[in-house]
């Protein structure tokens, strides 16, 4: 009788060690709003893809971002939505995103990056050089379910804007110089020989032209 009344205790206590276990499990992040930072020069126009990554099946997200108008201004005509996302440029500073799954059935447990949209700014004229925090914030709560409808608390960290005064072209930056030159030029076409690696804020600056477009429309690089 003790014998069993032991193992009656055993099997109580590794019912709740587990309980605990998976009640710490549903109380983490299911899912994460992700939006890269950028680097852009002051008057310059970039764009930011908007991602969700889960490891279930959401059946629909509904959330609005609010962006620093001090910062940037949005170029609807340039910005693009992916399947099954709905996107609303309602007020002057924030953009409402809506995503509704084409799922009936829950999918094999794996993170999924879903991309929602590309939301294109053009930086103010008159920013200094530094790093913006948190240009693009929540507007009220993000409203998810997966396909169970149970609620899917969604994480969000606010991206960085970096500002340079960098010249488009000055992929070498000898010094912060600020000059576009020869370095450039042999720093370039080290670069695509594969003689060098180059680092994404250098690339940034490379994948540029300076001068108007040629007579057929195609870029003039110089």
């Amino acid at each position: 009788m003790k014998k069993l009344f032991n193992l009656l205790l055993i099997f109580v206590a590794l019912a709740t060690i587990l309980g605990v276990i998976s009640i710490s499990v549903y109380s983490a992040d299911e899912a994460e709003l992700v939006i890269s930072s950028s680097t852009v020069s002051p008057g310059g126009v970039f764009s930011v893809e908007v991602s969700l990554k889960s490891n279930q099946t959401l059946g629909v997200v509904n959330f609005a971002l609010a962006y620093d108008t001090d910062l940037v201004s949005v170029e609807e005509d340039q910005c693009q939505k992916y399947d099954n996302t709905l996107m609303n440029f309602a007020d002057d500073d924030t953009i409402a995103i809506v995503y509704f799954s084409n799922q009936y059935t829950e999918s094999e447990p794996a993170e999924k990056v879903i991309k929602l949209c590309k939301i294109t700014f053009k930086a103010k004229d008159n920013l200094d050089s530094g790093t913006y925090k948190d240009y693009i914030t929540l507007s009220g709560e993000v409203d998810a379910t997966n396909l169970k409808y149970d609620t899917v608390h969604v994480s969000f960290t606010a991206p960085d804007l970096n500002v340079s005064k960098r010249a488009c072209g000055d992929i070498y930056n000898n010094k912060n110089d600020g000059k576009i030159d020869s370095k450039d030029a042999i720093y370039l076409l080290q670069y695509l020989a594969k003689m060098v690696t180059i680092s994404d804020d250098e690339l940034y600056y490379a994948n540029t032209y300076v001068g108007d477009d040629n007579p057929d429309g195609t870029p003039k690089i110089n």
